[in-house]
């Protein structure tokens, strides 16, 4: 495959095609991008759609979706760039759609299926169940360079064998590289315990990308510090941000009823029992003033028994919806949840929907660990009340003073930094950070 690509690039170089020398091209490679809906797809694709406007034109680079919680093929209407999908080899994902084609299949055999479809890949594949798509990433990356080279590759995670395919295509094609690490890895709040070797192999895959790639980029201050203890390479910081051409056409009228809402995936620490615990107590003490709370997206199996115990309360669990609708919903709530547990690797938890918190205006009740990211990020907004996520009586404070605050006649203060957090302004930075790697900074 070697040689075959050198040949390729000899010809190239003898023969090389017309093209603007103003434009750069960047091989962008995520594993998640729409059609796959959800909020953990935003950050690629606003870089996706925003960095034509800075000189780079991306060519995404992703897999064809397989056993995805939702979809939203509204969010491809924002991008116009070349988006290429590959099959992967991902026994999690085949397993997850046979299920959802055979709800009645009996529990014996659900049970054989899920061993060999989940358990196993999880302890056989790293560095995740995604690892499966390296060679296909791989093939078809090196297909597209030869075809129309580009200047630059961006890898994004989670998943992290999407660096490993970065780490590949640098070694092979010699091209600059930068990897966007959207959470952590070892540091990751939500990973599984994992037996001693793999715990070591995985520590020696993170530490051996993060020294040969030529910078990298991160979400927060704690995860950025983590990155440089173990990183030979220069780090910066991108934040996650909001995007005001989503706002523009917002109905931001209220809700008739007092709505607090939570928007997002509900699993693992996220868990919602003390947050409601907190609501009831606010209801015991203004048993006239019951809000109605919404969950709005996917939701695990054990977050939804957690919420049943609470019918007694106004509590609705709804679908997906598409982007769009969740920002009117956003707009129309009296108060907006987020909940971050007191792992101590959250302390670098700096979620995408906070900022579209922010924008929407409305006040923001935030369980979270004391002096973590999110913390000190809220700290300096009058409207975002936060409380410890183990702190009921705090919680019930914070519920009262959201829905009162939401009743004032202006509110919606911002934080003092917004404009910086606006996703164009954002992919600005990616492009100079872009400009410095490859060395064609302007002027």
């Amino acid at each position: 495959m070697v040689e075959s690509f050198l040949l390729v690039a000899l010809i190239q170089h003898a023969f090389p095609e017309v093209t603007d020398e103003n434009r750069k091209r960047v091989l962008f490679i995520c594993y998640f991008f729409p059609p796959v809906g959800a909020g953990g797809v935003f950050r690629a694709l606003k870089f996706a759609k925003y960095l034509p406007q800075f000189g780079w034109d991306p060519t995404v680079l992703t897999v064809k979706p397989m056993g995805a919680w939702v979809t939203d093929e509204t969010l491809l209407e924002q991008v116009n760039c070349e988006i290429v999908s590959t099959g992967s080899f991902h026994p999690v994902g085949k397993f997850r759609k046979w299920k959802d084609e055979h709800p009645n299949a009996s529990p014996v055999l659900k049970g054989c299926l899920k061993w060999f479809g989940e358990t196993l890949p999880g302890k056989l594949m790293v560095p995740d169940t995604r690892a499966g798509w390296i060679p296909f990433a791989i093939a078809k990356a090196l297909w597209l360079h030869m075809a129309k080279p580009y200047d630059l590759i961006l890898t994004n995670s989670p998943p992290h064998s999407t660096h490993a395919i970065g780490l590949s295509l640098k070694k092979i094609t010699g091209l600059p590289w930068i990897a966007d690490f959207k959470d952590g890895w070892l540091h990751d709040p939500y990973r599984l315990p994992q037996s001693h070797l793999r715990e070591r192999m995985e520590s020696g895959m993170e530490r051996c990308i993060a020294r040969n790639v030529d910078h990298l980029i991160t979400i927060s201050r704690p995860l950025a510090d983590y990155f440089k203890e173990i990183c030979s390479s220069k780090v910066s910081i991108i934040p996650n941000g909001f995007d005001e051409e989503d706002f523009q056409a917002n109905d931001s009228s209220k809700s008739p009823e007092v709505t607090i809402g939570y928007f997002g995936a509900i699993f693992g620490d996220r868990d919602p029992t003390n947050f409601l615990r907190g609501v009831e107590r606010y209801v015991e003490s203004h048993p006239n003033k019951e809000p109605r709370i919404i969950f709005v997206g996917p939701v695990d199996l054990p977050s939804r028994k957690k919420i049943k115990t609470f019918d007694h309360l106004d509590v609705e669990i709804i679908p997906y919806l598409p982007h769009h609708e969740c920002l009117e919903l956003m707009s129309s709530c009296h108060a907006l949840v987020t909940l971050v547990g007191n792992d101590p690797r959250n302390d670098g938890v700096l979620t995408g929907k906070i900022f579209e918190y922010l924008r929407s205006g409305v006040p923001i009740l935030a369980t979270c660990p004391k002096d973590g990211a999110l913390w000190k990020f809220l700290k300096p907004v009058q409207r975002a009340f936060t409380s410890a996520p183990e702190n009921i009586k705090a919680i019930a404070e914070a519920v009262d003073h959201a829905i009162s605050f939401s009743k004032k006649p202006d509110s919606s203060d911002l934080h003092p930094e917004m404009k910086n957090f606006e996703r164009k302004n954002l992919t600005g930075k990616l492009a100079d950070l872009f400009n410095l790697v490859t060395g064609k900074e302007k002027g």
